[in-house]
């Protein structure tokens, strides 16, 4: 990463920053939850998973929505199947 040579690209890169902050935070908070949904997603039990993510508090939920291209925890897929009418507790 280099460094920001505007005013603009200063702010963008605290902005992230924050965001990677937060999910730093959520993550350690959660981490066995974090585990626990990966192998529901990876047993396919959507449910199971849904369960376990509505049980977390909303700001951890949406700190740990990151996509996977910005070093969130959840891939592609999984993500796509969390938008979808299957995942409900």
């Amino acid at each position: 990463m280099q460094a920001p040579n505007t005013e603009a690209e200063l702010i963008q890169a605290q902005k992230e920053l924050g965001y990677m902050r937060s999910y730093c935070f959520a993550i350690s908070r959660n981490l066995d939850t974090a585990i626990y949904i990966k192998e529901r997603f990876k047993d396919g039990d959507i449910k199971g998973a849904a369960e376990a993510w509505y049980e977390m508090d909303e700001r951890d939920q949406k700190a740990l929505y990151m996509a996977p291209t910005k070093g969130g925890f959840l891939s592609t897929k999984e993500r796509s199947l969390m938008k979808s009418g299957e995942f409900r507790p």
